[in-house]
């Protein structure tokens, strides 16, 4: 058995009656506090360690965890100001109690109006609040107390409790005899002869366990009975409240539960159709967008989606997300680069047979070796500053500063090529011929367009067709041939602007007026506005189509 105390500089030993032993609490949560408190380094304690009582500040260990000896505090490294913090502590506590003790005795005063029961019961309470003071053994902490001998015990009052009263009145409080000892505090000897050593063996309780068991310990009052259901009653609603605070939450906080299973909320947040949809587009890019952020992958990806969907302002989604409008703008750009490389596949340019296989019914009548519908939309942009932007980007066609972009779509209405951003001077024929559009068509393709597109000779250099609308230049009135011709022709030529539409609608992005900020190009030769159209079109490509097949 041990001889000494653990604490560093402490040399209590066995066999001062005025000194009490106490093995380290069972109970975890109390272990690592008190081991904190002792503060020994590279140290593992053993079955056999030992705390003396002269680490408390009432010179004895404590059961109720409100108690400030609940954990030992009173040690050599602690300065003067501390350790009188720690008597001061221990003051405020013993009002308390008091205080305690004395309302309860004027409330039983007014509802009973017989002295003797309250003095009965001020007693009990006072035993009571003593007890749970830890100036008394508890039987269920599973502590061990080693003392020098029955008469230490007995002994000095003041040296092994620190005031009369904590004793619980009297010396008997104790244990009066040996027998005492073994009985009522249900104290067994550890075998030694001189009896000089004392062992609980009892499993140590929780902290909260023995919150609990304070509370629900009836004092017999029945002001404390009703003042305890009310509690009871109140702590129930809270967490009622509290549940359905949470499930508010969550229903209203952007994250992946909150839209699972709900593709209505889905469209309408990001424009795809479906949550499934949505969960493999983000599986695609969500092992290379950035983990050191103050916001998840998926609410990363759901921020670049709903600014695309809604154009909203970047301090909305910052307001939303709980961000800074800085970060908010910096997650855009980055999540905007991942989904412009990962989802670039997904604008593919088929070959003939993929797309002969499924040719719509529209096209079988005169338009049956079809590969492309080629058209070009503009996007209003801010006006530069500097004169040649200015002049390059301002369109006579909508009075404004833009960009051009030329599209291509499959006759089933699938996006197959989108161009790089042009100048909204430049011409139709011009952005066709430079933006790498030719080189995707093979021998024998027809590519439907619209009279502006007076590319026939160089669709010819790579032995394709062209198809536009006659004109009537130079003639008094179409022939009824090219008139029936035209009219076919535009009835399947009209897909092209119906996906534009789809692609302008859905998000509305590009439906205002770009800052110029997004039209300056970055290292990889593409502009913020490039990669947003890019990026759209390729969402598009994962929505329903707007050719019937039939």
């Amino acid at each position: 058995m041990p001889s000494i105390c653990c604490a560093v500089g402490c040399n209590n030993r066995k066999g001062d009656p005025k000194i009490s032993f106490y093995r380290l609490p069972q109970d975890e949560k109390r272990r690592h506090q008190w081991l904190a408190a002792v503060k020994r380094a590279d140290w593992t304690p053993t079955a056999n360690t030992r705390l003396c009582s002269a680490h408390f500040v009432c010179g004895a260990k404590s059961q109720n965890p409100l108690n400030p000896d609940f954990v030992p505090t009173i040690f050599p490294y602690l300065s003067s100001p501390d350790k009188r913090k720690r008597m001061n502590q221990m003051t405020r506590f013993k009002q308390t109690q008091e205080l305690k003790r004395k309302r309860a005795c004027n409330l039983d005063k007014r509802e009973t109006g017989k002295e003797e029961e309250v003095v009965e019961m001020d007693k009990d309470d006072r035993q009571e609040l003593d007890r749970e003071d830890g100036h008394e053994l508890d039987e269920e902490d599973g502590q061990e107390i080693d003392r020098g001998d029955e008469e230490g015990l007995r002994g000095d009052e003041e040296g092994l409790r620190g005031d009369e009263e904590g004793l619980g009145g009297d010396e008997e409080g104790l244990g009066g005899d040996e027998e005492g000892l073994g009985g009522k505090d249900g104290h067994e000897l550890d075998g030694e002869e001189d009896g000089q050593e004392i062992d609980r063996e009892e499993p140590g309780l929780e902290t909260s366990s023995a919150v609990g068991l304070a509370l629900d310990r009836s004092c017999g009052n029945a002001f404390c009975e009703a003042t305890m259901k009310q509690l009871k009653e109140e702590c129930i609603r809270l967490q009622t409240e509290n549940w359905k605070l949470k499930g508010q939450v969550n229903s209203l906080s952007f994250n992946q539960e909150s839209l699972k299973d709900k593709d209505d909320k889905v469209h309408k947040l990001t424009g795809l159709p479906s949550y499934v949809k949505l969960i493999v587009v983000f599986s695609f890019i969500s092992s290379f967008l950035k983990l050191k952020s103050s916001l998840s992958p998926f609410q990363q990806f759901l921020l670049t989606l709903m600014r695309l969907r809604m154009n909203l302002p970047l301090f909305f989604l910052a307001h939303v997300f709980h961000v800074s409008t800085s970060t908010a703008g910096r997650v855009f750009n980055n999540t905007l680069n991942v989904m412009n490389i990962r989802l670039c596949n997904i604008i593919k340019w088929p070959s003939r047979d993929q797309i002969l296989c499924s040719l719509p019914m529209c096209f079988r009548n005169g338009f049956e070796n079809c590969t492309s519908i080629i058209d070009c939309f503009e996007i209003f942009i801010e006006r530069p500053k500097e004169m040649r932007a200015r002049a390059q980007t301002y369109s006579q066609y909508k009075h404004h500063n833009t960009v051009k972009y030329l599209i291509s779509i499959t006759p089933q209405g699938v996006i197959s090529f989108v161009s790089k951003g042009w100048g909204g001077r430049t011409s139709d024929k011009h952005v066709t011929e430079h933006s790498g559009f030719l080189e995707l068509l093979s021998p024998g393709d027809v590519v439907l367009a619209d009279r502006g597109f007076n590319v026939a000779d160089s669709l010819g250099l790579v032995n394709a067709r062209l198809k536009i609308p006659a004109f009537t230049k130079g003639k008094q009135q179409l022939h009824p041939a090219e008139v029936e011709s035209s009219r076919g022709l535009a009835a399947v030529r009209i897909h092209v602007e119906r996906v534009i539409g789809l692609v302008r609608n859905k998000y509305t992005i590009l439906q205002g007026t770009i800052p110029i900020t997004l039209c300056y190009s970055t290292p990889d030769g593409l502009t913020p506005l490039d990669k947003m159209v890019k990026v759209c079109c390729a969402l598009c490509n994962l929505c329903p189509p707007v050719v019937p097949p039939e």
